[in-house]
């Protein structure tokens, strides 16, 4: 592996390699091992990153357990004696007690049982960027979408997506932006449209378009809907081949 090849990894994953590209990208995934595990590492990193935004919750998460508990029995414990103050057994927080449910609550934070498909959506759901490149569009036009979209407002990339979806019916980049921002603001059978002609086309998204398909159902709760989908993406050479054996195994 050469320094070129991390950054051609890069341009891919960044959705900065051009469409003519790709096929050839896809190509030498299945051909060299080596290539497919340097970009499997470096979405796992990406994956590391993404979590890492989530610490200020945990934190804050765990502070307002000290101050809601903790405190409380510091408070108790010193009360002037001379007050005479009797806390009935009843309602005294034994320390063992209090660790016990804040250490629950920070396992809850991290990983939540109840609330298994929307965590595993998220921690797969790495979105790639977009960056369209049309000339007979209003550059504008896109420039706005993009930002939208790459700044994660779903709602606001929604709209403009939708606006030149009509300019752009076969742009299959467009297509994969529009059906993610679908399914990020819950509009998921619209997602799934645009998935589904993803995966049915033969355009070098065509595995994003079955990847996606299968997160959507993932995201709602239907692994039997996604298991198929990626069970086909486990058994073959691809960028999602790990991601697809890796999610299979937590469904």
């Amino acid at each position: 592996m050469e320094a070129s090849d991390y950054l051609l990894i890069d341009r891919y994953l960044q959705g900065e390699l051009p469409e003519q590209e790709q096929p050839a990208f896809e190509q030498r995934l299945q051909d060299d091992r080596a290539f497919a595990e340097a970009l499997r590492e470096r979405q796992q990193m990406q994956n590391y990153l993404k979590h890492q935004v989530q610490k200020p919750a945990l934190e804050k998460r765990m502070a307002d357990l000290w101050a809601r508990y903790f405190q409380d029995e510091a408070n108790t414990d010193s009360a002037d004696p001379k007050e005479g103050i009797v806390v009935p057994l009843w309602r005294r927080k034994p320390i063992w007690l209090v660790a016990a449910a804040a250490a629950i609550a920070l396992i809850l934070l991290v990983w939540n049982p109840f609330q298994t498909s929307e965590n595993l959506y998220e921690q797969y759901a790495l979105h790639p960027t977009l960056a369209l490149q049309e000339r007979s569009v209003d550059g504008s036009s896109l420039e706005t979408a993009e930002q939208a979209f790459n700044q994660g407002q779903y709602e606001a990339a929604y709209t403009q997506l939708s606006a030149l979806e009509e300019q752009l019916p076969e742009n299959p980049q467009l297509k994969l932006s529009l059906g993610i921002a679908a399914l990020e603001t819950d509009r998921v059978q619209e997602g799934r449209a645009q998935f589904e002609a993803l995966a049915e086309g033969d355009t070098a998204l065509q595995e994003y378009g079955r990847w996606y398909l299968a997160l959507s159902y993932v995201k709602t709760g239907d692994n039997e809907a996604a298991r198929p989908l990626l069970q086909a993406l486990a058994e073959q050479p691809s960028a999602f081949q790990q991601q697809a054996q890796d999610l299979l195994q937590q469904l």
